[in-house]
């Protein structure tokens, strides 16, 4: 199965921004080829230069990510697990 890196970013990063005001940054199978790892960092950056470097690392499963680019729509399950590593993001002052 060939995964449409376009669709499955833009699908990505148009939650993450809708929802949590971050941006995915990076996008790319890991050495296994099972699972593809995604790099968020947040829209706007507080005033401490410390929090430019901040990001948030996420995995899912080839599969899912073919759940994805296949129906165009976020599962339930990336869903959460985006709400649950991206919610810090806006957080950080």
């Amino acid at each position: 199965m060939k995964l449409d890196y376009s669709k499955l970013f833009k699908l990505l990063d148009g939650y993450a921004k809708r929802h949590h005001k971050c941006f995915l940054t990076e996008l790319f199978l890991n050495d296994e080829g099972d699972e593809y790892i995604l790099c968020f960092r947040p829209l706007v950056f507080r005033e401490d230069p410390q929090n430019q470097s901040v990001c948030q690392y996420v995995r899912i499963g080839i599969g899912e990510a073919g759940e994805l680019t296949r129906t165009g729509l976020l599962t339930v399950s990336v869903a959460n697990i985006l709400d649950e590593k991206l919610g810090p993001l806006n957080l950080i002052k």
